[in-house]
């Protein structure tokens, strides 16, 4: 059929180019859309190589990465803010009765 004239051709969909990313399709939708990935769109679908998968897959995994970072750091600070409150509740004198 069609799809698999595309697929001769190299060219995947978005559901098949997010299986080999590693991602949900909507990313591989939203970095055509946006203009971030080279896309074709034939006949309203939007197809990608698989080396275009393969990039959008690491820069997926790259900002997965980012974010957990982020949020660890995030954690990091909500302590330390919780420690120098209750450091400045207690005075600063730990051994205050």
């Amino acid at each position: 059929m069609r799809t698999n004239k595309y697929r001769e051709q190299g060219l995947l969909t978005k559901q098949e180019a997010a299986e080999i990313a590693g991602c949900h399709p909507n990313t591989v939708f939203n970095k055509c859309i946006k203009g971030d990935a080279e896309c074709t769109m034939i006949d309203g679908v939007f197809y990608v190589t698989e080396e275009v998968a393969k990039q959008i897959g690491e820069e997926a995994r790259k900002f997965k990465e980012e974010q957990a970072a982020l949020v660890a750091r995030r954690e990091e600070m909500k302590k330390r803010v919780e420690e120098a409150k209750n450091k400045q509740l207690t005075g600063g004198n730990e051994n205050a009765d």
